[in-house]
Parts: C-alpha cells; structure tokens; sequence
C-alpha cells in the first residue's frame, strides 16, 4: 500500500492486516495494488487511530475505505 506516494506497507495477505504504520495528519491518499484501488481522507490525530480496508473480489474489483477506529472520542 502506498501512502500519499510512498511504500507504507507490503505483503498483506488477504484477509489479514499490516502493523499500525504512522501517516501525516493531513488529508491522505492510501492506494492497493495491483488494481490501483485508492481512498483519499484525514486519518484522526494520535491517540486515536484509524483502518483503512481493501475489500472485494476479482470477479467484482475492489473498493476501499478509511475508518475511524474509535469515532465516539473524536473531538
């Protein structure tokens, strides 16, 4: 996954997930590939944290979203 353009995180098997990696707390474009999938938003300031998931099939193609991990302590 490429974070604003940079590697971020690589070798995610489907299903599993990566280690916490840190991104800016600005506005963010996170891309999967192959298939070129992106998900641009502001991931929350730390403490908080948030997950970005890649779903879908081969048949189907895949979608991305980025979520809050603890939205009812955003201030």
């Amino acid at each position: 996954m490429l974070i604003n353009g940079k590697p971020g995180v690589s070798g995610v098997k489907y299903s599993l997930g990566s280690t916490w990696v840190p991104a800016p707390a600005s506005q963010d474009t996170f891309e999967v590939s192959p298939g070129g999938t992106t998900v641009t938003g502001t991931p929350p300031l730390s403490p908080s944290a948030a997950t970005v998931f890649f779903y879908g099939t081969q048949k189907y193609g895949l979608e991305a979203k980025l979520l809050n991990d603890a939205p009812e302590e955003q201030q």
